[in-house]
């Protein structure tokens, strides 16, 4: 299962991946909130071992 993006989003938001340790399942959020309730949503489903982390777009300030 995957969730795909919009390369075209105009406005500057930090992506945070997803992902279980457990199985195949990853995500791409936009911001922490959504990536906080796809974790969550996910490991009550399953009790899986599923963690986030941010993704930096470009390379750095």
């Amino acid at each position: 299962m995957a969730h795909a993006i919009d390369g075209d989003a105009e406005h500057e938001e930090v992506l945070y991946h997803v992902v279980c340790h457990d199985c195949e399942t990853e995500f791409l959020s936009h911001g922490e909130r959504e990536a906080e309730e796809r974790l969550s949503e996910h490991q009550s489903s399953t009790g899986h071992n599923v963690e986030y982390a941010a993704l930096s777009e470009t390379g750095g300030n």
